[in-house]
């Protein structure tokens, strides 16, 4: 298997985005994060409903938005501006978010 040059494809990102970016992009669908450690971990979390979750290194807010549609109050924090901004996208004003 031939492997990508760094940047151009695959785990790599695109140098034309930062990778912030490059991984709330792909988070959605990646084989990986959608499909295997998203579902795995909040199968873990079971019934959140009413609960408090502070959710550390929420990046893009993929968790903290399965949470809140499980009936869960969310703060996330995140060291990453630009993950940050990918979550407040997704999550408007539902979560209270921070930068840590």
């Amino acid at each position: 298997m031939a492997s990508s040059p760094r940047g151009t494809s695959g785990w790599f990102p695109d140098p034309a985005i930062g990778r912030g970016d490059h991984f709330a992009r792909h988070a959605d669908t990646s084989p990986y994060n959608a499909y295997v450690d998203r579902p795995a971990m909040l199968a873990l979390a079971g019934d959140v409903g009413g609960q408090r979750i502070l959710d550390v290194g929420c990046g893009a807010g993929h968790y903290a938005a399965e949470l809140l549609s499980r009936g869960a109050e969310v703060v996330g924090i995140d060291d990453s501006a630009t993950l940050l901004a990918h979550a407040r996208r997704r999550l408007g004003d539902r979560a209270d978010l921070h930068r840590h």
